[in-house]
């Protein structure tokens, strides 16, 4: 006779381990800011990390990288506060430098970056402010 057994979970995560998983094929890039295929997008959603993030069921924005946001009333500059004691695999800390250094490589014309041209909002440059370790400032040059 055949029961239904109850077993305990047990967390047996632990950091600095290994991720496997397998893709239909190759990715194309590993660079984040030139990602245009399926595959290459997979690898930088498994392994970057975005400010806000767009919960599918809600359709709500929702913290990630960054703790709270604030937008402008014109629309054209957003306030991100950065979530603290995050480490890159390295052991350097994350800060408003780094968000400051992709934004400014996505919006940069000579890389032609697929991701950086859906924020692009008129002529002009990305303005880009890191008053402190946890925050930055990036104004739009049109709404």
């Amino acid at each position: 006779m055949c029961g239904p057994a109850f077993v305990a979970a047990q967390s047996t995560a632990k950091p600095g381990g290994e991720l496997h998983f397998c893709l239909h094929g190759e990715p194309k890039t590993f660079n984040p800011l030139l990602v245009e295929d399926g595959q290459s997008e997979i690898v930088r959603y498994l392994t970057g990390g975005v400010l806000i993030r767009l919960n599918r069921q809600t359709q709500a924005l929702e913290p990630a990288l960054a703790t709270s946001w604030k937008t402008t009333p014109d629309g054209r500059t957003i306030n991100f506060h950065l979530r603290t004691g995050l480490y890159f695999s390295d052991g350097t800390p994350f800060t408003s430098e780094d968000v400051a250094f992709t934004v400014k490589s996505l919006m940069d014309p000579q890389l032609h970056s697929p991701t950086g041209d859906s924020f692009r909002s008129g002529d002009g440059q990305v303005s880009v402010q890191t008053p402190t370790a946890d925050t930055i400032t990036v104004t739009f040059p049109a709404q």
